[in-house]
């Protein structure tokens, strides 16, 4: 079977480029094919990777003063601890994941950004052309051949051919996407999508010019 993959000519519309707000890809299938409300019902807690964490930390110093005194039989010497505490406040990075649930599962996220240089497209199946008539074709057929095929044989012909080739259409493009799992985020070590995209660029290297 041919498949044929058209590229749009211009840029496409910012309403039909998306992102990982917008652009999610989950670990299910889903048996609809159509728009969604995925704004209002698909709510995501923590969509940035990291944020800043202000945390207080208690620094303690502990200071020695060492006294002598003398009494008659001996030297005695005698020791004074004195204990300080100190409260800092420090702004720390810590990982924040992308959360949601879908039908009660929960899900974690991690933001898949494109290589270098790619772009992302999103096709749909373009409908096959109507069968044109009959005597449209004889300019291209021989005589004979056309007056040995009735319109229903063309139809049947058309139909075949078009079976084996597909044409399919860009209807978006993205820069990035969220990439969801089961419990865990997902990452190289455990998916097969982040792994697809990490050979990408070795795809680059093997193919960069040894000169």
């Amino acid at each position: 079977m041919e498949s044929i993959l058209e590229q749009p000519s211009q840029p496409l519309p910012a309403s039909r480029r998306l992102d990982a707000s917008s652009f999610h890809l989950l670990p299910c299938g889903i048996k609809h094919e159509g728009k969604a409300n995925v704004s209002d019902f698909f709510i995501v807690t923590n969509p940035v990777a990291s944020s800043q964490v202000e945390s207080d930390v208690t620094i303690t110093t502990t200071t020695t003063t060492a006294s002598t005194t003398t009494q008659s039989g001996g030297l005695v010497t005698a020791t004074v601890a004195t204990c300080t505490s100190t409260k800092e406040t420090m702004a720390t990075t810590a990982p924040l994941v992308p959360e949601t649930s879908f039908r009660g599962r929960a899900l974690k996220g991690t933001v898949v950004q494109m290589p270098p240089s790619y772009v992302g497209s999103i096709y749909t199946l373009a409908p096959p052309p109507p069968p044109a008539p009959i005597k449209q074709i004889k300019a291209t057929k021989s005589n004979k051949d056309a007056m040995d095929m009735d319109q229903d044989e063309y139809d049947a012909m058309l139909q075949g051919f078009n079976e084996e080739r597909k044409t399919w259409t860009t209807t978006a493009q993205f820069d990035s996407f969220m990439l969801w799992g089961h419990d865990h985020a997902p990452t190289v070590r455990t998916d097969k999508v982040m792994k697809a995209m990490e050979w990408v660029n070795i795809a680059d290297i093997l193919h960069q010019s040894m000169v």
